[in-house]
């Protein structure tokens, strides 16, 4: 049941979304992110 809430909301709000603002940042954002956060994956799985 709640997939099919989830499902129902997105499909609402998809009519709403035109476009992603900063769109060709991402690729930026995303290894920017894969920077800061493997270190504590690495060190995580040291652990582990």
């Amino acid at each position: 049941m709640r997939e099919r809430w989830c499902v129902a909301g997105r499909m609402d709000a998809e009519g709403r979304f035109n476009r992603v603002k900063g769109l060709k940042q991402i690729p930026e954002l995303l290894k920017a992110l894969e920077r800061d956060v493997q270190p504590s994956l690495d060190s995580l799985r040291k652990r582990a």
